[in-house]
């Protein structure tokens, strides 16, 4: 198949806002309309690899996806709102049947990274995961210790969360990255100490589009029983992802990243790893987090997750398609360019 320009940014523009980034030699400029121009001819395309495969045409920042139409549907969403306005914790015949749709969104997660639903935690997106994560292990377990080991590229919800519990009293450690963006298994086995209790390194950068070598982390963490968390934001719908096989003991995951509603999310948590609650109140999310549900939210979230699962590897095959052909355009076109 052959693709125009038009056509990569026709597809792109399915996919939400696109971010442009600039190459090293696009010179600053003083008008704002030449420098537009520029950046419009020369723009970068951040790509996330996974094995061989590209997730993306994901920029930086990698901005949302639009809802599809399907996921209206599936979520009883309606042109007047979310038509949805009931009580999920309150069991009724109605309310009932509400309940079951939202316990029913859970599994698609056994599809999607092959996690049990009695696994999933709904949340209000992946940085109140982050947050659930870091806060939940770092406080049910400061009498274990109080070392926390992170990357310097992950997202600002990581990095931010780890700035509040150093002000705590935390010890949090930071991983240098390579020119690649890949973090230094080395490094990570070395700086362990028998107060780390956390290990939480991104799976896909929303930046650069590194891949991390999750497996090999989380063997790293679970010689010393540590716990393993991963913000998957940027890979789920994009990579195939198996927690169990992978060693993944927590997972982070937004629904607008693969083509669902906004404000809701989800923290996979491994049975038998427990977790301080974050919001305090009812017992919604397995007296977890507490809050009436976003239950419109969550069943549009379970719908594009079975959607995007029954197409992900169509989806990849195209997305290397379109990789293949936006670097081969690039480099010949353009003299002294960098690939990550």
């Amino acid at each position: 198949m052959t693709f125009l320009w038009e056509d990569c940014q026709r597809e792109v523009s399915q996919w939400g806002k696109v971010w442009y980034t600039v190459f090293n030699h696009v010179n600053t400029t003083s008008t704002e309309e030449s420098l537009e121009t520029r950046i419009n001819m020369k723009a970068k395309w951040r790509a996330v690899l996974a094995g061989g495969a590209v997730a993306a045409c994901i920029l930086a920042g990698a901005g949302k996806t639009n809802v599809q139409a399907e996921v209206k549907n599936g979520a009883y969403l309606e042109d007047d709102g979310w038509n949805c306005y009931v009580d999920g914790e309150i069991r009724t015949d109605y309310n009932g049947w509400i309940e079951d749709a939202v316990t029913g969104s859970q599994y698609w997660f056994d599809d999607g990274v092959r996690a049990e639903s009695k696994e999933i935690y709904f949340t209000s997106g992946g940085s109140e995961s982050d947050n659930t994560a870091l806060n939940g292990i770092a406080n049910l377990k400061k009498k274990n210790g109080k070392h926390i080991i992170t990357s310097r590229i992950e997202h600002p919800a990581i990095l931010e969360t780890c700035k509040k519990l150093e002000e705590d009293g935390y010890k949090i450690s930071y991983l240098n990255v390579d020119e690649n963006g890949l973090i230094n298994l080395g490094e990570l086995a070395n700086i362990i100490n028998d107060e780390t209790i956390l290990i939480s390194i991104m799976f896909a950068n929303n930046e650069i589009g590194t891949i991390q070598q999750i497996e090999k982390i989380a063997q790293i963490a679970h010689s010393k029983d540590i716990i393993f968390h991963t913000d998957a934001v940027q890979a789920v719908g994009n990579i195939k992802i198996d927690v169990k096989k992978m060693g993944i003991d927590m997972l982070s995951l937004s629904s607008h990243k693969i083509y669902g509603p906004k404000g809701v999310g989800a923290l996979y948590v491994k049975n038998g790893i427990d977790f301080e609650r974050f919001i305090n109140g009812g017992h919604q999310e397995k007296n977890k987090r507490a809050g009436t549900e976003n239950v419109a939210g969550i069943v549009g979230f379970g719908e594009a997750g079975e959607i995007i699962s029954r197409n992900l590897d169509k989806h990849i095959a195209h997305l290397r398609e379109l990789r293949d052909y936006y670097l081969e355009e690039v480099s010949s076109k353009i003299k002294n360019i960098k690939i990550n």
